[in-house]
């Protein structure tokens, strides 16, 4: 990332992928709630990405059981996340440590954008200070 540049995009880097660490991340990550979302996340030392962040993004197919409202939630979690990460970045990069997350969207109801940056930044806040207090 260049100095003074903003990277906005949510590249495929950036999507975690790897079986062991996604059942890893499940198994031993750290829950955060909020109203709408379930983050977990957990320090990621098994691979060798250069990326400061993986995310998986998931709505329950219980809940909603068409794949269309599923992939509406997945795509607007995945926008929220991509513009608002900047300061997740600095703070890991400022540590130079790298993290798994999980995002689970646990409402009932088909959410609005603004409701979803609302839960994302409440659980970010909590997670940003868990990163600044961690050792």
């Amino acid at each position: 990332m260049m100095p003074g540049k903003k990277k906005y995009s949510f590249g495929k880097d950036e999507k975690l992928t790897n079986l062991r660490v996604i059942s890893n991340l499940f198994q031993d990550g750290t829950p955060i709630r909020s109203k709408h979302i379930k983050m977990l996340w957990r320090e990621n030392t098994e691979t060798n990405n250069k990326q400061a962040v993986q995310v998986l993004v998931t709505a329950s197919k219980k809940t909603f059981r068409h794949a269309v409202t599923r992939n509406r939630i997945k795509r607007l979690l995945r926008e929220v996340y991509r513009n608002n990460k900047i300061p997740l970045l600095e703070v890991l990069m400022k540590k130079d440590i790298q993290i798994s997350i999980a995002f689970i969207y646990i409402g009932k109801s088909l959410p609005k954008y603004h409701e979803l940056e609302k839960s994302f930044l409440e659980c970010n806040k909590i997670l940003l200070n868990q990163l600044v207090n961690k050792q």
